[in-house]
């Protein structure tokens, strides 16, 4: 697997001046190796993301990630974006920018892939939040949350203040709109979305827009005016791949998340050793970073960001079919949020060319990792996997499957895609001998 060193995040090159965004492929073939026995089975599908570029560590962002990442076994990836987000989220809903006449804020959402819980997801979640109990306290012991069971749970945590028919205060409400979730198991997240009487998708999609959030429930009756909602949330593949099979993720709610790969970037037996007091420096920026961005209002683009935009527009907005066009069809929002975190960052005014770049390369890097995780399982295969699911614990045969599938389906699409199952630990199989040639019987695997 591709693996990041403080080295080689340094000796990245930077972007030539005037590339189109078009011109950022991925690179060479980074495909994971073959697993030693007992591990998970790795994708086995789109190459693994290429090294992240170096234009996505620009300015405190990077300063932080390159002062943490000799001592911790976190990806650097994840250590980025879930400072971006973050930071964003601390920001508050001050600054922002228009697309058209819809204003957009800088809370993101983020889902972070990794092979196994020894991807150091959480080790990347833990090692930021620590740069941020000084630079702002009250955020850090106040508005940081966990657990998404419900979409009411949402807007009761940013609800507005509620007064009796008397006028009286019956409810304070909340009185910080800001709102940091964090989320170890999106597995179960993405089971609730699934219970037909859940509201928790349609909040999420509102709390990403800041639009109003409210949920027309009898004895609900809460409001959220104005919510800064942001969301860091950790999966393994095997449980996103077991939950993407019969999971439909076209309703909006996915492609207001940026989908991430990361795995653990190198082994350390004893731990690190950043202290608290030899980050004291970038505490210090950030913390007036903050202040800064909370006292921000509108901020577009400068003539040189304008220009580059111009030049990423097309390629951001082409349009790509089945699940992974869904789950990146609104890069162009993305991108802009990710521009804007970057120039607060700066304590800029606008968003600068720099800015843009550094968003432009964090998105080829999402964008990579969405075709990674979303562009292997097919149709055919959730299909089918969705049949044996339905006849667990009863194993099927090819007869089976074939009838099952009304007759429509050619021999080699079903075994390219009773592989992809198996590659993906969805399906076992096992052979049974008969009088003819062995019976091949496929069943839906118990996790």
């Amino acid at each position: 697997m591709q693996t990041y060193s403080h080295d080689e995040i340094k000796r990245s090159p930077s972007l030539p001046a005037g590339t189109r965004h078009t011109d950022l492929t991925r690179g060479k073939d980074t495909r994971s190796p073959a697993p030693t026995q007992g591990e998970p089975v790795p994708y086995d599908g789109p190459p693994w993301p290429a090294k992240l570029k170096h234009e996505a560590l620009h300015g405190l962002a990077g300063d932080v990630v390159r002062r943490i990442e000799p001592h911790s076994e976190a990806d650097p990836v994840a250590l980025l974006v879930t400072f971006l987000v973050a930071f964003g989220n601390a920001a508050g809903r001050a600054a922002h920018w228009h697309a058209e006449a819809t204003p957009h804020f800088t809370n993101e959402f983020a889902v972070i892939v990794g092979n196994s819980a020894h991807a150091r997801k959480g080790t990347s979640l833990d090692r930021i939040l620590s740069q941020f109990e000084v630079a702002d306290s009250f955020w850090s012991n106040n508005r940081i949350v966990s657990g998404l069971v419900s979409g009411e749970g949402v807007v009761h945590a940013v609800r507005d203040s509620k007064q009796d028919a008397q006028g009286e205060v019956e409810d304070e409400g909340a009185s910080d709109k800001r709102l940091f979730v964090t989320e170890s198991e999106f597995a179960s997240v993405l089971a609730v979305f699934r219970r037909k009487e859940s509201t928790l998708s349609a909040v999420l999609r509102n709390a990403w827009d800041g639009k109003t959030l409210r949920v027309l429930a009898k004895n609900v009756g809460e409001v959220a005016s104005n919510p800064h909602v942001s969301i860091v949330a950790h999966i393994t593949f095997d449980e996103l791949k077991a939950r993407l099979a019969k999971e439909d993720l076209s309703n909006g709610v996915a492609n207001r998340f940026l989908w991430l790969c990361a795995q653990r970037s190198k082994c350390l037996p004893h731990g690190g050793s950043l202290r608290a007091e030899q980050c004291q420096d970038l505490t210090a920026t950030l913390s007036d970073r903050l202040r800064q961005a909370k006292e921000s209002e509108y901020m577009d683009f400068n003539p040189a960001a304008k220009n580059l935009w111009e030049l990423a527009y097309e390629a951001l907005t082409r349009e790509v079919p089945g699940t992974l066009g869904h789950v990146t069809s609104r890069a162009p929002a993305h991108v802009r949020r990710l521009a804007l975190i970057y120039a607060l960052l700066d304590g800029a005014k606008t968003v600068d060319d720099p800015h843009l770049r550094a968003a432009l390369a964090l998105w080829e890097y999402c964008r990579a990792s969405a075709e990674c995780i979303f562009g292997g399982l097919n149709a055919t295969a959730r299909d089918i996997h969705e049949r044996m699911r339905l006849a667990f614990p009863y194993e099927l045969d090819r007869t089976d499957l074939h009838n099952a599938m009304g007759r429509n389906i050619r021999a080699e699409d079903m075994t390219r895609a009773l592989a992809e199952l198996a590659r993906f630990g969805l399906a076992t199989s096992r052979k049974e001998q008969t009088s003819g040639a062995p019976r091949e019987l496929w069943r839906a695997a118990t996790n």
